[in-house]
């Protein structure tokens, strides 16, 4: 009887931590799965998921929208065989068409995005552009973003000299 007492005095409390214990066990059933990272090919190339179509769907034409285009657009100029599978569905890539879609995405004056503003200085570098033109694009993302510890666009691909030992 103390029992049948104690619970009728407790039943808010009682129900209170039944239903907590409901939400805490429902929380761990949860699926885990996490997305892919926005610097994974799989990102991409998800047709449900593809960072470059959703924000195209819903900011369309905004300096981000464009950068992840062009970043899509670009892990498709790889060779064939390290070339994701989500490419055939993009479609082939024109010569000129990921400088295209970074520079429209600069021309937005959104400075805030380092990805687009190192890439973009990249892209140019591996294309040949003038050297005036590189140096203005390594110096909007260098005065935009003063603390990056990135290698400089200019010395990428070219061999490491070795630390001097004065």
């Amino acid at each position: 009887m103390k029992l049948l007492d104690w619970i009728v005095n407790q039943r808010l409390i009682l129900i209170i931590y039944l239903v907590g214990a409901w939400l805490a066990f429902s929380e761990l059933r949860l699926p885990t799965d996490a997305a892919p990272p926005l610097d994974s090919p799989a990102g991409y190339f998800d047709e449900n998921t593809s960072v470059a179509d959703v924000s195209a769907e819903i900011y369309p034409d905004r300096a981000l929208t464009l950068y992840y285009q062009a970043f899509q657009k670009s892990l498709c100029t790889q060779p064939k065989r390290i070339r994701p599978e989500g490419c055939d569905r993009i479609g082939p890539v024109k010569p000129g068409e990921v400088r295209e879609l970074i520079e429209r995405a600069v021309k937005k004056g959104n400075r805030s995005i380092e990805e687009l503003l190192y890439n973009y200085a990249v892209v140019l570098v591996q294309e040949g552009a003038p050297k005036e033109e590189i140096e203005a694009a390594v110096r909007n993302w260098r005065i935009a973003h003063p603390t990056a510890d990135r290698v400089d666009p200019r010395e990428l691909g070219r061999p490491r000299r070795p630390a001097s030992t004065s």
